[in-house]
């Protein structure tokens, strides 16, 4: 029993074999037994990335609580998994200290005039924000997505097997992949209140949209690998 983890590009799967027995032998899902700590443990172990430095996602979320098991966030046998993570964290810009006559910077006086019923325009910037971050994508991340998605299809209807697919048609994947998993990112960082229903209606929206495009370049991967292959074998 696994699941596969696609990580920059690669993809590698994480084995639950003695999890899934022990869990039938108590006469439930392996899934239930898992937790997100376990699947985190091993994609560690897998890649060597600290285990603080990875984020995994699933269907176009970010999974966060360790202690939940797999079958809670939908994950089943052969579920696909993308994980985002570096062995090493950039560092954090340094700030320049004070010197001893600089005086601290004076905060705004909060405007006590202000309606204390803010909601609605709480949740518009919300909404503005979701809106800027998929205008982004569009944008920036878009063409490279039809990039990929015209050289792979041409790949595909040109390759004569056996063959490797060329290193810039990797790459190319692998660049696109990761922008839509920043731009993932970005929309899971816009937390929306349980009450804001606009906002969060319009973050899933975002989210489906961005996850269609990485779910459409990795079946054009696969189907790559597939054409490079004798007879179309895997």
């Amino acid at each position: 029993m696994s699941v596969t983890v696609n990580w920059k590009g690669k993809r590698f799967d994480v084995p639950f074999r003695e999890e899934a027995a022990d869990a039938a032998r108590e006469g439930y899902d392996w899934t239930r037994r898992v937790t997100l700590g376990d699947l985190l443990e091993k994609c560690s172990r897998a890649s060597r990335v600290p285990r603080e430095n990875i984020k995994l996602l699933h269907s176009g979320a970010i999974m966060k609580d360790p202690a939940a098991s797999l079958s809670d966030y939908g994950i089943r046998q052969g579920s696909k998994i993308m994980m985002i993570g570096d062995k090493t964290l950039p560092p954090e810009p340094s700030h320049p200290s004070r010197t001893r006559n600089q005086q601290p910077r004076q905060q705004p006086t909060r405007d006590t005039s202000a309606p204390v019923d803010t909601k609605a325009s709480e949740e518009a910037s919300l909404i503005d924000r979701l809106e800027s971050h998929l205008a982004d994508t569009r944008n920036t991340v878009l063409p490279i997505v039809e990039d990929y998605t015209d050289k792979a299809s041409r790949y595909i209807d040109e390759a004569i097997p056996p063959s490797d697919p060329p290193k810039s048609l990797r790459d190319l994947y692998a660049k696109a992949s990761e922008l839509l998993l920043q731009s993932l990112l970005k929309l899971d960082g816009v937390t929306c209140p349980p009450d804001f229903e606009n906002a969060r209606a319009k973050r899933k929206e975002a989210v489906r949209f961005v996850q269609s495009h990485l779910d459409r370049i990795d079946g054009l991967k696969e189907r790559v690998n597939l054409a490079a292959k004798p007879n179309g074998s895997l």
